[in-house]
């Protein structure tokens, strides 16, 4: 099931805008918030407060990427 959401990162980094969370939210409820929202934070990471992509988020962003190709 993540091989999908590995593809959105990899085929369609260019239409991730800083303003287009919405794009991604509904993968990341999904496939992420049971285990890194308010209650849980496995690896310190929280995904239900975000307010987009900008260079505050940027490391956060560049880590998932990373998880996500790594299987």
């Amino acid at each position: 099931m993540l091989r999908g959401f590995v593809l959105i990162f990899i085929v369609a980094p260019s239409t991730l805008l800083a303003d287009d969370l919405d794009t991604v939210r509904p993968l990341l409820a999904k496939y992420c918030l049971r285990c890194h929202n308010a209650e849980e934070q496995q690896g310190q990471v929280r995904f239900d407060r975000l307010a987009g992509f900008d260079s505050a988020t940027e490391q956060l962003w560049t880590s998932v990427h990373e998880v996500l190709i790594g299987g």
